[in-house]
């Protein structure tokens, strides 16, 4: 997910970046150095996919997506100003992700949207996030998800179950 309004990204482009543990990392590096605006943009990134679902409903990830820029570099970046995005959707996300915060640890709790209860602040696990930083300024910061040993392990025994039948085909 992109949590950086002021950075862009082309086709094709390739850089380099250092990655930062959501749950440990060391942010005096990354652009807007706030590990708590980092962990609720995470946070808010875990509900995007209830509004895949048929039918999607475009408004309310917009409204994410505007949410996590509101919270990560709403104050602006290197001089720019950000006038933070209005929409009623975005706003409530961003009062979402607030409320969930809470004060800190042992306060955090959920958030209501629309009537919707959604997960806890601390369900969600901040150590499978990484921040993904530009080691040259210019690019987008993005925060994505490291993938977990039992989903690769299952994907890999699921390759190698499938040579037998390479092989029968090849004999034939």
């Amino acid at each position: 997910n992109c949590v950086d309004f002021f950075h862009e990204v082309n086709i094709g482009e390739v850089w380099d970046v250092s990655k930062i543990n959501l749950a440990t990392g060391d942010f005096s590096t990354s652009y807007y150095g706030n590990q708590a605006n980092y962990q609720k943009a995470a946070y808010l990134s875990t509900i995007f996919s209830d509004f895949y679902r048929s039918p999607v409903n475009g408004t309310e990830i917009a409204g994410i997506q505007h949410a996590m820029w509101n919270i990560v570099d709403g104050g602006g970046f290197n001089g720019h100003s950000f006038t933070q995005f209005g929409d009623a959707e975005s706003l409530e996300w961003t009062q979402c992700a607030t409320d969930a915060y809470g004060t800190g640890a042992g306060a955090r709790g959920t958030c209501v949207v629309d009537g919707t209860t959604y997960r806890s602040f601390d369900s969600v696990n901040y150590a499978d996030y990484v921040l993904l930083h530009p080691t040259a300024n210019g690019a987008q910061e993005m925060l994505t998800t490291t993938p977990e040993p039992s989903s690769m392990a299952l994907l890999g025994t699921g390759l190698f179950g499938l040579v037998p039948m390479f092989r029968r085909k090849r004999k034939q």
